[in-house]
């Protein structure tokens, strides 16, 4: 798992939800497709199982971290989006946003 691939987690997410409302927009306006439109809608169906694909391996990696804690922290922080003040609220106890974010750094960090 690399920190490059969590990142791009939730702008996956949301090229996904592009790609599905172009493919959309793309089948209410026409009745019958032409050629480049039809072959541009298969594309980006395409596109999207990649995503799909990229996405559901992200989530097996994250399931996979034996730590708990650290499992958390990653949901919080690259599933969710949350800042990382927030994903220490979420934590809960004495976690702070910077035990949160050293604590995921050293995990990276000894995996990598």
């Amino acid at each position: 798992m690399e920190k490059r691939m969590l990142k791009q987690y939730l702008d996956m997410q949301e090229e996904k939800k592009d790609l599905e409302e172009r493919v959309k927009r793309i089948d209410a306006r026409l009745a019958g497709h032409t050629a480049a439109e039809a072959a541009a809608r298969k594309q980006m169906e395409e596109a999207r199982k990649r995503l799909d694909g990229l996405l559901l391996d992200l989530e097996e990696s994250i399931q996979q971290v034996e730590d708990s804690r650290i499992r958390r922290i990653l949901r919080f922080r690259y599933v969710d989006g949350l800042s990382w003040v927030q994903v220490a609220c979420q934590m809960g106890g004495k976690n702070t946003a910077d035990s949160c974010r050293m604590a995921l750094k050293n995990y990276l960090a000894k995996k990598n």
